[in-house]
């Protein structure tokens, strides 16, 4: 049909970029009023459905101890006489504001309540003629008291007749779902998460925090209550959160310098995008969980299109679910995966969602004749461009916008079934060339073999480097497909021409090559490998039945033989010497390092969708009873594992590419 485009009421721009205190004011960044911006539809094309999330208004931090702490530690402090005179000031600007702080932590503030009666005003004048036509409309709120009142005033300034509000708990899972987690995912979010102590460690390496002492503290920070990063990071909230608050706060212009202000909004913003955006290569469920407001948002708006009345859909919760929603999305740049903790803040900026973020889902209908609905998805109030084909300036065909999305939601839905894999920290893919392979711990050191024999260690705690050197085994055949530990000593197997099982006495700073196991045994191609099974001391040594490792109709033999003590020197083992000799029930054409706990043999498997017989990534957990396959348990992200171990009630795997995660709830039979 001919097309004459027409004016569609106000979209809108930001006025100007964040700057100074607003950006690094992370989350806290006070929302910035839009500027207007016209855009263009079809003729007879008029919005029908206006479907919205919105964060919550400018608010209070959201606990108490945080303001309590820091007060205690400067109590603490000015009572052993050990703040300096511009310490002191600090200090008493701090309990000037006290009395308006106590009692408000996590509350809306009328400048909040201001933010969503302005979005308010704005939506009705923009969408207008949603708005004449006496739309049906509703509104949804978590049950946290600052997005209740956020709702209230929404609705109040609308002026739109009744509408019908509610706050039930029943509705956290579409808004907001990181209230009601798994246990696999809550602990994500304690001070027991496992990613927490590499978290920390890389801050405590980013954060310089003697010139912010010198300040402060005449003889040193002494404080026991918290580390002196974590007072200086809790600070800085404080007085980053000041401009969302009602009252007019003294000026703490010069406490941190502008280096500063820049590392300490890094730390807040890595904490953000670890939470509930992209995270690294495997954390997927961080924002999966976010899918049924997705699915909400484009189930409901496909029902409204079939009302007679026009309809408006207002939900209201937080800026972690918002965050989820747009990872989900992959919308503005916020599925971009960070490789490192350092690379963060150029791949994601948590002051995108400021207080009162909101995304409003626009859907147009043609009023003269039947004919494809239309959408538009603003973010901030700014119409953003999808991974769609376009018809028009930011416009899409609502077809493929819900076919598109709605496989999103699926995908999520799977990986919200799957194992949580949790990323601990990096280990660096090659050595000197040479490609990362297995791995195992010994003592709170992880020891990563390379191809040909080589050898990195670094500490499980802090996931810092210890050192690196070559392996006593070191040869260009020894891929180091295996490393298993038994007391002090390493067996190192997986050489792809000497059929050997290499032992050496390691520490974290180098190795010695003590002792050779051979196997001179019929059919095996070479590539086997030897894992220990310490409780019986034996050696489980796997080899296929095919020499065509991606066959999928190959099968594992394994043998079984007596564990050699190092004092027998080097041993040979023929057919002849094995105790038993059995298969495993499933062979996987793509496997990976192996151990053994408990009579049961870990296997990792798999590699990119896109290799030949790949059967995803995971591992196989089998009976060494029987060779019976007891668990399959795959994982959502498409990278290779090189090994997998049991350690400390945990289990372990490394990624190529990646490095060190943990993988929890784990067993979810295939």
């Amino acid at each position: 049909m001919m097309k004459k485009f027409v004016t569609a009421l106000f979209a809108v721009l930001f006025a100007v970029p964040l700057l100074g205190q607003g950006r690094l004011a992370g989350v806290c960044a006070m929302y910035e009023t839009p500027r207007e911006e016209r855009l263009y539809l079809p003729e007879g094309y008029e919005p029908w459905v206006v479907s919205h999330y919105g964060r919550h208004g400018a608010r209070f931090l959201t606990s108490q101890n945080l303001y309590d702490s820091v007060y205690d530690v400067f109590f603490q402090e000015a009572s052993k006489d050990n703040l300096t005179e511009y310490g002191a000031e600090v200090y008493d600007k701090l309990l000037s504001i006290k009395p308006y702080i106590d009692g408000n932590a996590g509350a809306l503030t009328r400048k909040g309540e201001e933010q969503h009666r302005r979005i308010a005003a704005r939506m009705k004048r923009r969408f207008r003629s949603v708005f004449k036509d006496d739309p049906q409309i509703s509104a949804v709120s978590s049950t946290t008291p600052r997005c209740v009142r956020s709702m209230e005033v929404f609705c109040e300034a609308l002026k739109s007749g009744p509408i019908e509000m509610r706050s039930d708990s029943a509705d956290l899972r579409i808004l907001n779902p990181f209230a009601c987690l798994e246990p696999c995912d809550a602990v994500n979010y304690t001070s027991e998460a496992s990613w927490k102590p590499y978290f920390r460690s890389y801050c405590d390496e980013l954060i310089d925090t003697s010139p912010f002492e010198v300040k402060l503290f005449k003889n040193g920070y002494s404080s026991s209550t918290m580390s002196l990063g974590t007072f200086e990071a809790r600070l800085f909230n404080i007085i980053q959160n000041l401009p969302c608050l009602d009252f007019k706060s003294p000026s703490f212009s010069g406490l941190f310098s502008e280096s500063e202000k820049n590392v300490l909004w890094e730390r807040d913003n890595i904490n953000c995008y670890l939470q509930s955006a992209y995270g690294f290569p495997g954390n997927d469920r961080k924002y999966s969980v976010c899918y049924p407001l997705l699915e909400d948002m484009i189930l409901s708006a496909d029902k409204d299109l079939r009302n007679q009345r026009p309809s408006v859909r207002l939900r209201f919760g937080h800026d972690m679910t918002l965050n989820g929603l747009l990872t989900l999305m992959g919308v503005e740049g916020w599925d971009t995966r960070a490789e490192s903790y350092a690379q963060i803040k150029n791949v994601f900026q948590n002051w995108r969602m400021p207080m009162a973020g909101n995304v409003q889902m626009v859907l147009y209908t043609n009023v003269f004749e039947y004919s494809q609905s239309l959408v538009r998805f603003f973010l901030n109030e700014k119409a953003i461009a999808l991974p769609l084909s376009p018809v028009g300036d930011r416009l899409y065909e609502w077809r493929e916008f819900k076919e598109l999305y709605l496989g999103k939601v699926a995908e999520a839905f799977r990986t919200m079934n799957k194992p949580a894999c949790n990323y601990l920290f990096k280990i660096e893919s090659e050595y000197n060339g040479h490609a990362m392979q297995a791995f195992s711990i010994k003592d709170e050191v992880v020891y990563v073999a390379y191809d040909s024999g080589l050898c990195r260690t670094y500490d499980l705690k802090s996931g810092k480097q210890v050192s690196e050197y070559p392996l006593g085994c070191a040869t260009g055949s020894n891929h180091c497909g295996n490393l298993n530990f038994l007391d002090s000593l390493l067996y190192v197997s997986g050489d792809l021409k000497n059929k050997a099982c290499y032992v050496e006495r390691t520490t974290p700073f180098g190795s010695k090559l003590v002792q050779t196991i051979r196997f001179n045994l019929s059919g095996d191609h070479g590539g086997s490998q030897a894992v220990i099974d310490s409780g019986r001391r034996v050696i489980v040594y796997m080899r296929r039945e095919n020499a065509k490792i991606n066959l999928k109709d190959n099968r594992f033999l394994i043998s079984e033989f007596p564990l050699p003590d190092v004092s027998q020197g080097d041993v040979t083992y023929s057919d002849d010497d094995a105790l038993r000799t059995f298969s495993l029930e499933k062979y996987f054409p793509i496997y990976q390092g192996a151990s053994i706990f408990e009579g049961k043999l870990f296997q990792a498997f798999g590699g990119p969708s896109d290799w030949p017989s790949s059967e995803g990534t995971g591992f196989a957990v089998f009976d060494l009873n029987d060779g019976r396959l007891l668990d399959v348990v795959r994982f959502p992200f498409d990278r290779e594992p090189q090994s997998v171990l049991n350690y400390d009630g945990k289990i372990f795997m490394n990624f190529e590419g990646c490095g060190l995660y943990e993988i929890i709830n784990h067993m979810s039979r295939d």
